[in-house]
């Protein structure tokens, strides 16, 4: 295990790989900027954090042993992003070892097969850090136009839902949910964010208090500022 994981250094070396990003673009004067990218752009951004190992799209450890129809890849939920040291060369897959396991058993020289063991530098998913991330904007833009998000109020609420997934997996011990947030500045990032909070506790999701960092970003459509919002599941 890669010694204690920290939320706040999760935090801190998110912000360090999207500030990066940010201040690249503003040297190359670029037409958009952070704001302008999809979840899915800030996920690559993201596991570039330095000195750790980042997997995307991992499958949760549990849902094969909680639902045996789930044998298929493209049936299992996944997490956008699990974090691990830097010598980890690969994540412990419990679907692969139980395939791995009924080969060894049904080979007529099964006998002779070595156990199967894990490799020293194959991190189990519980020692590794489970990130889910979200993402919405007070502005953005639509048909090549910055334009207020129609889908603001409806993004803050609803953002949430990823914390019971990652409460609820018994092989997941470290994780948090990352919300990064576009806005127009700081004070209104703090007061949107406490709001969705209220909402998620008033859904019923297992919410811990929240660590948020911000950084000012050129305003190319409006927002100013992104802030990062990392809530640990309760």
């Amino acid at each position: 295990m890669f010694g204690l994981w920290s939320h706040d250094d999760i935090i801190e070396r998110c912000l360090g790989s999207l500030r990066a990003h940010a201040d690249a673009l503003d040297r190359e004067q670029a037409v958009r900027g952070l704001d302008a990218c999809c979840e899915v752009d800030l996920h690559a951004i993201l596991a570039r954090a330095a000195d750790l190992r980042v997997w995307r799209e991992q499958g949760y450890p549990s849902d094969i042993l909680n639902d045996t129809s789930l044998a298929l890849p493209r049936d299992r939920r996944r997490c956008d992003l699990v974090l691990g040291p830097p010598n980890a060369l690969a994540l412990e897959d419990p679907l692969d070892r139980a395939r791995d396991a009924a080969e060894q058993a049904d080979s007529l020289f099964a006998a002779s097969l070595p156990d199967l063991q894990t490799p020293t530098t194959t991190l189990c998913p519980e020692d590794a850090y489970w990130l889910e991330v979200k993402l919405t904007g007070q502005w953005v833009l639509g048909e090549g136009e910055a334009r207020p998000n129609p889908a603001y109020a409806a993004d803050l609420g609803s953002a949430g839902s990823d914390l019971p997934k990652l409460a609820g997996d018994p092989r997941i011990h470290a994780c948090g949910l990352l919300l990064i947030l576009f806005s127009a500045d700081e004070a209104t990032a703090r007061h949107d964010l406490a709001l969705a909070a209220h909402r998620w506790l008033d859904l019923g999701y297992p919410v811990r208090s929240p660590m948020i960092r911000s950084f000012p970003i050129q305003d190319r459509i409006g927002n100013a500022r992104c802030t990062l919002c990392l809530t640990p599941p309760r």
